[in-house]
């Protein structure tokens, strides 16, 4: 995760239960930045069914970790809603290479269209693909890319090519080591506490005082 970021969140998927531990945590990420209609297990079911893939007897059973990143700036289309950047980390690079095969289906299944041709644009040393937001919720592109057994996805490619990749000192934990505490590790992160309470919507009336309708 690159500065500067609201939040930045990393989960270690489970051994048990994986996939469904996985759906989970992205349902509820969902939930957390509004309502979009259907949730990310819904759209996994409905790719399944309509182009026969294991997605969770397999592709989501070689996550590793999974990385919620929400940048605090993003190069966007007028009136498009800003979402979290998704970090996923594989057993290996067939694994990521199938999730990024999968990301066009993906996508077409959300926005309800035909499966679109992705547009590929090379950044540096990273290929970054690109899906048209046509019909998507967000009302903006789908950006990805991949670097060995990671998959970047997000809605700005500058910033989807650059966590594609590690630098320490651009990184939201600087150059300075992360002391983690003893035993399993689920989840950790990082958060800017300003930036999160500018996220939640307060109504007038709590935070002075007075009706809605009194002048201001």
């Amino acid at each position: 995760a690159r500065q500067p970021v609201s939040f930045a969140l990393a989960m270690n998927a489970p051994d048990k239960n994986r996939a469904a531990t996985l759906l989970n945590f992205l349902d509820a990420s969902a939930k957390a930045k509004g309502e979009l209609g259907k949730l990310p297990s819904d759209y996994i079911k409905e790719v399944e069914e309509k182009h026969g893939l294991p997605i969770r007897d397999k592709l989501l059973s070689e996550i590793h970790s999974i990385m919620v990143i929400q940048p605090r700036q993003q190069e966007l289309p007028k009136d498009a809603k800003p979402m979290p950047m998704l970090v996923l980390h594989m057993a290996d690079a067939a694994t990521a290479a199938a999730w990024e095969e999968l990301l066009p289906k993906l996508v077409s299944v959300i926005a309800g269209d035909s499966v679109a041709q992705p547009a590929m644009e090379q950044m540096g040393d990273i290929k970054v693909w690109s899906l048209p937001g046509t019909g998507l919720p967000w009302k903006s592109a789908v950006h990805y890319a991949r670097c060995d057994t990671v998959l970047v996805v997000g809605q700005d490619r500058k910033l989807v090519a650059a966590a594609a990749v590690p630098d320490a000192m651009s990184s939201v934990l600087s150059d300075k080591a992360l002391s983690l505490p003893s035993g399993e590790l689920a989840l950790v992160g990082t958060a800017s506490v300003g930036d999160l309470l500018m996220m939640i919507d307060i109504p007038k009336s709590i935070i002075v005082g007075i009706p809605f309708d009194s002048p201001a």
